[in-house]
C-alpha cells in the first residue's frame, strides 16, 4: 500500500471491536515473531476463539481493572491498536503501568501509524497519572528499533528455561549464576527480582542479563586472536577456581566424556571409511587417558564461539553456564581448543600448545593434564563430530548449526 502518512482516527476500543483486534494481533505476531518463535506456537497464541473474543470484550468493558485499549481507524476500518494496563511486572519493576501491546497490520508499518498510537497511549498513561511505564520486546523482534526510537530504553539477553526443565534444574542454574556473579567473572550484568535472579512470566521461567551490543565469535566468523584468547583463558581460570559444596551433573549429550556412548550409537552409520577410521582412533586414544589422575574443578564446559561475545567497545563476555559443573578441569581447555580455536585453522597441536601456555599464566596445570590435553582436544572435536553426524544423518536435522559443526569437525578429522 501507499506508505505516505494518512489521516488516522484514534479512539477508545468498544466491545464490538474485539474480533478486529484479534485479527490485527494475529497478523502482528506473524510479522514480528516469524523465525523467533515456532510457527505452531504463533498459531496457537493467535487463534481467535469464541473464548478469546469474550475475554477481549470483557477486558474492553471492564475499565475498573486499570486496563484500556485504543484502536486506530483508516476510513472506518480498524487497522491497529494499543493496549495499556496496570503494572504487570510488580515483582520486577516499580513502573506505574505497562504497555501490554501495540500492533498494526504489517502493510501499515512505515505509515506513521505506530508512532501515532504510541503517542496516543503515552498521553492516556499520563492522564491516568502514570509517571513510568514498562515496555517489553523480544531482542530479535523487528519492533525493538521502533521502541528505542520512541524513547523506550532497555534491551536484555534472556535465557529461557525449556518446559522440560524441572524446578531442581532451574534452581541448580540459579545457584551457579549466583556464585559466578559474585566472582567478578566477565558476564553480562544479571538483573534481579525482589526474590533473586529468576523471572517468571506467561508460564516461562528465565533469567535476564544486560544486552551486549556486539557479536559472538561465531557471528564474527573467526577464532579469538592471541590477546582475546589470553583474556578468555584468564576468565576460564577464575571459573575453574570457584568452589561448590555439592553440584549435580548437568545434562549435556555432547560433553567430551560422553564420546564413547556417542561413538557406540553413531559409528555403525558412518559411511566414509576414512572418517570412521579417524574417529575410531580418537576414541581409542581417549580411552587410554589416566582419568583418575586428572583433577576435578568447576568448569563452564561450553566456552565456544556462540557463548563468547565481543562488544562493539572491545569487551569480552562469557555467557550460558547451562552445562557447567564439577568435571575434569582439562575439559575446559579441550573445549576451547577443539570447539573455538578450531576456527583459526592452525590445527590441534599448535592450538593446544598455545592454550596450555597461556592458561598457566593464571593457574598451573599438572603434568598429566598437559600430556592428556592434545588427546582430550581431539576427543572434543570427535564428540562434536559424532553429535553433528547423528543430528544430520540419523535424526535428519539438517540445521545450520548441525552443518556448521559437521563441516568444521570433518576438516580437522580428515587432516589427521
Amino acid at each position: 500500500m501507499n506508505k505516505t502518512k494518512k489521516n488516522f482516527i484514534i479512539r477508545m476500543a468498544r466491545p464490538e471491536d474485539a474480533v478486529d483486534i484479534g485479527r490485527i494481533r494475529a497478523a502482528g505476531w506473524r510479522y514480528s515473531y516469524a523465525g523467533i518463535m515456532p510457527d505452531d506456537m504463533i498459531e496457537r497464541k493467535t487463534e481467535i476463539t469464541a473464548e478469546w473474543v469474550a475475554g477481549m470484550e470483557k477486558r474492553i468493558s471492564d475499565v475498573a481493572d486499570g486496563s484500556f485499549l485504543l484502536v486506530a481507524l483508516d476510513g472506518g476500518k480498524i487497522v491497529g491498536f494499543a493496549a495499556g494496563s496496570k503494572n504487570q511486572f510488580e515483582k520486577y519493576s516499580n513502573a506505574d503501568m505497562t504497555l501490554s501491546g501495540l500492533y498494526v497490520y504489517p502493510e501499515y508499518v512505515g505509515t506513521g501509524l505506530g508512532k501515532l498510537l504510541f503517542n496516543a497511549i503515552v498521553k492516556k498513561f499520563s492522564e491516568l497519572g502514570a509517571k513510568s511505564v514498562n515496555v517489553g520486546c523480544l531482542t530479535k523482534n523487528k519492533s525493538c528499533g521502533f521502541y528505542a526510537h520512541m524513547g523506550a530504553g532497555g534491551r536484555y539477553l534472556c535465557k529461557v528455561f525449556a518446559k522440560y526443565r524441572t524446578p531442581a534444574d532451574i534452581a541448580r542454574y540459579i545457584g551457579v549464576m549466583e556464585k559466578v556473579t559474585g566472582a567478578g567473572i566477565a558476564i553480562p550484568e544479571m538483573h534481579r527480582t525482589n526474590d533473586g535472579l529468576l523471572f517468571q512470566d506467561s508460564g516461562l521461567s528465565m533469567v535476564l542479563m544486560d544486552y551486549i551490543d556486539g557479536k559472538t565469535f561465531y557471528e564474527l566468523g573467526r577464532a579469538p586472536d592471541d590477546k582475546e584468547l589470553d583474556f578468555i583463558l584468564g576468565q576460564a581460570a577464575k571459573i575453574n577456581k570457584l568452589k561448590f559444596d555439592h553440584l549435580s551433573d548437568a545434562e549435556d549429550s555432547v560433553r567430551i566424556d560422553n564420546i564413547c556412548t556417542l561413538y557406540d550409537s553413531v559409528a555403525p552409520f558412518i559411511s566414509d571409511s576414512r572418517e570412521l577410521k579417524e574417529i575410531t582412533s580418537i576414541v581409542s586414544r581417549y580411552k587410554q587417558i589416566p582419568f583418575d589422575e586428572l583433577p576435578i574443578s568447576f568448569v563452564h564446559a561450553d566456552i565456544i564461539g556462540t557463548n563468547v561475545i565481543k562488544s562493539n567497545e572491545g569487551k569480552i563476555y562469557i555467557i550460558d553456564f547451562g552445562v557447567a559443573g564439577m568435571y575434569r578441569r582439562i575439559i575446559e581447555l579441550a573445549v576451547i581448543v577443539g570447539r573455538m580455536m578450531i576456527a583459526n585453522g592452525r590445527g590441534v597441536k599448535a592450538n593446544t600448545n598455545k592454550v596450555a601456555e597461556m592458561y598457566q599464566k593464571y593457574a598451573s596445570l599438572s603434568g598429566t593434564e598437559v600430556s592428556a590435553l592434545p588427546t582430550y582436544a581431539q576427543a572434543s572435536i570427535g564428540a562434536m563430530y559424532l553429535w553433528a553426524y547423528r543430528g544430520k544423518f540419523i535424526n535428519k536435522n539438517d540445521s545450520k548449526e548441525t552443518s556448521f559443526w559437521l563441516n568444521l569437525c570433518r576438516r580437522e578429522i580428515n587432516a589427521g
